[in-house]
């Protein structure tokens, strides 16, 4: 009998007297989730799954400061999120390019995103600003970030 058939009695005996079934063919890939941002040559350990939106990767603040180190301070409201590194400050508004850098306004590259709650940065603008050197690797489709703990 054929597993996992869910056929009548009378089925399953006709189904025994028929051919062999023919050879499936695979007409797709299997595609195993790995993330897309690796940490002083390390695979990124996050709790969000990063992407790629208009030619930047984004990972949540969260992630993000949780492998590069420092601190982070949500606002009393959620109009903004500071950031602690060493010895800079940057206070993001969610949903914009804005920031300003020890007091200072810049502008990032690209826009954080609010999404599901979350806020997602663009890690290569963020990394930049806090003096961090990046290098996307296009045949791994990977963004590695390095930096000293």
């Amino acid at each position: 009998l054929f597993p996992y058939t869910t056929l009548f009695r009378s089925e399953q005996v006709a189904a025994t007297t028929l051919s062999p079934a023919p050879a499936f063919m695979v007409i797709y890939r299997k595609v195993i989730p790995r993330e897309v941002a690796w940490f002083n040559g390390r695979e990124g350990d996050l709790e969000e799954h990063g992407f790629r939106r208009n030619g930047q990767i984004y990972l949540t603040a969260t992630d993000l400061f949780r492998h590069i180190g420092g601190c982070i301070t949500w606002g009393p409201t959620s109009d903004w999120i500071e950031l602690h590194r060493n010895d800079l400050t940057v206070r993001i508004v969610p949903g914009s390019r804005h920031v300003y850098v020890n007091g200072q306004a810049r502008n990032l590259s690209a826009p954080t995103i609010r999404k599901s709650d979350r806020t997602y940065l663009p890690v290569e603008a963020m990394c930049s600003l806090l003096g961090l050197p990046t290098s996307w690797n296009a045949d791994e489709g990977r963004l590695y970030v390095s930096f000293k703990p």
